[in-house]
C-alpha cells in the first residue's frame, strides 16, 4: 500500500505495517512536536491547541494557534522553554474544560 500525504509528496512512501489500536474516549487533542525548521536550520518544538492529524492546514489557516519554540542545538530544551511559553498546565480549578491547554499567544508571566 502507498501512503500520499503533503509531506510525502505525490510519489508517497510504501506502508509495510499498520497497527490497529483499541479505540478510546478523547475530550480533547492537543498537538505537540519537533522538527527541523528549514528556515532556521535548528530543532523547533511546535505546540497547538487545535490537535489532530493535520497540523498543516492548522499553518494554513490559523498559524496564530501555533507556538514555535527554537532549541538551541548546544543546550537542547530547558525548563524556561516551558515557563516562557506556557507549555505546562495551569493550576487546577474546580471548574472549566480548558485548565491544562497549551496557551500559544498567552501573556508571558514570571512565577
Amino acid at each position: 500500500m502507498t501512503l500520499v500525504t503533503h509531506q510525502t509528496g505525490p510519489a508517497g512512501k510504501e506502508v509495510k505495517r499498520v497497527y490497529i489500536e483499541e479505540g478510546c474516549d478523547i475530550k480533547r487533542e492537543l498537538y505537540l512536536g519537533m522538527l527541523v525548521d528549514r528556515a532556521t536550520g535548528r530543532v523547533t518544538l511546535m505546540a497547538s491547541t487545535e490537535g489532530g492529524m493535520e497540523i498543516e492546514e492548522v499553518a494554513a489557516h490559523s498559524p496564530e494557534k501555533i507556538l514555535k519554540v527554537a532549541i538551541d542545538p548546544a543546550t537542547g530544551v530547558q525548563a524556561f522553554h516551558a515557563r516562557e511559553n506556557r507549555l505546562r498546565p495551569r493550576p487546577r480549578r474546580q471548574a472549566g474544560p480548558d485548565r491544562d491547554q497549551v496557551h500559544p499567544g498567552a501573556e508571558r508571566r514570571v512565577p
